[in-house]
């Protein structure tokens, strides 16, 4: 079976991957040196810390599209009040971009609700 993280021999490769995913990493190898597999360790539960994500970045998925959706209805304004049709379509595509990510973004907290849902309900492993 191949290895998905190369086995890192010194800390200083640590910094270029994230905190977490080197706990991860030394969980599991941890968990391996042991005869144990990573989730029969007990190391890490992954439907705590998918459920702690979901709480943490969903207040800024709120912030972000609040501030998404005020420059949307700037450029909105700009629009209504522009006279040359060039221009107005120009920004009309901006608009057309802004709502594309929005509704990204709600596809997102769609997803994610989803994702709390099957943390609570015990369905992901």
């Amino acid at each position: 079976m191949r290895r998905l993280v190369p086995e890192l021999k010194s800390e200083r490769f640590f910094p270029m991957i994230s905190e977490s995913l080197r706990l991860y990493y030394l969980g599991v190898k941890c968990a391996r040196k042991e005869g144990r597999g990573h989730r029969e360790s007990g190391w890490m539960d992954t439907r705590e810390n998918a459920l702690k994500l979901y709480r943490e970045f969903i207040p800024k998925l709120l912030e972000c599209g609040t501030e998404i959706d005020e420059h949307y209805r700037r450029f909105r304004e700009l629009r209504l009040m522009e006279d040359d049709l060039s221009f107005q379509s120009a920004l009309l595509n901006v608009e057309h971009a802004f709502f594309m990510v929005v509704q990204s973004m709600n596809i997102l907290r769609e997803n994610l609700k989803l994702l709390e849902t099957a943390v609570k309900k015990k369905e992901i492993e």
